[in-house]
């Protein structure tokens, strides 16, 4: 539209294989669970998605603000999923799925060699349509499985010439923040993580050659889920996220 402002329209489509789940899977889940609508064969799924944004520059491209809105719809939705129970892992599908969202991002430069990164995205995913339960039972509604809502991620970046050498001064640190999780099409009650907050931080010198960097993961160590599998309502198998973090690292180029 002008020199500092863009926009732009997109629209694709994904497609992901259908297979076959393990020999007996739907006979043997069926034994445990009559609901259960996981069949030997699944099909190929199918992802429509179109999206609208905007770019935009100010203040001699020391800010940037960017925007976009998305949707995709989803036939034969696959969710991997495990099954203690029959002790197996197997491919689950919902017959549509519908994701859209925004997102917000915010850069900036305010001096040189300092770099702060904003941004939010916001998702709804929500399952339309799911045939093959018994009657007066509907997953329609329910979220996707494995998706968050919400994530915030706000980050800085620094970097300073040291002296009159060929070395440098790398500064990074980030927060992450991520919104309630689900794990399970039917939205089990307590088969969901809460949101979490992540705070990661980075030193390093350089020069053309050699990096030399420290470097820490989840400083706060905060303790959440990675993994939830529900065995029954209420009750699931948990796997623990890595905790606090430290590292160094060395690196040569040539």
């Amino acid at each position: 539209f002008t020199d500092e402002i863009s926009g732009y329209v997109s629209c694709g489509r994904g497609c992901k294989t259908g297979g076959v789940n393990p020999f007996g899977t739907e006979q043997l889940l069926k034994q445990y669970n009559p609901n259960s609508t996981v069949g030997d064969v699944f099909p190929k799924e199918v992802a429509d998605t179109w999206e609208v944004g905007a770019k935009t520059v100010w203040l001699d491209n020391r800010l940037m603000f960017n925007l976009a809105y998305f949707d995709t719809q989803t036939d034969n939705s696959q969710l991997l999923e495990f099954f203690p129970a029959a002790t197996l892992q197997a491919i689950s599908t919902a017959d549509k799925v519908d994701m859209s969202g925004f997102e917000l991002e915010l850069l900036a430069r305010p001096v040189d060699g300092l770099s702060l990164t904003a941004s939010y995205g916001y998702l709804d995913a929500e399952t339309e349509e799911f045939s093959g339960l018994p009657a007066g039972l509907s997953y329609e509604g329910n979220k996707r499985p494995a998706t968050s809502p919400s994530t915030v991620l706000l980050a800085a970046d620094y970097a300073l010439p040291l002296g009159g050498s060929d070395w440098e001064l790398l500064l990074h640190v980030d927060y992450q923040k991520q919104g309630k999780t689900t794990w399970d099409w039917a939205d089990t009650p307590g088969a969901y993580r809460s949101s979490f907050d992540l705070l990661h931080a980075r030193v390093a010198v350089q020069n053309e050659a050699w990096q030399i960097a420290a470097w820490g993961k989840n400083l706060t160590d905060e303790s959440y889920n990675a993994e939830h599998i529900v065995l029954l309502p209420f009750l699931g198998a948990l796997y623990r996220a890595a905790p606090r973090q430290y590292g160094v690292e060395v690196a040569y180029s040539f």
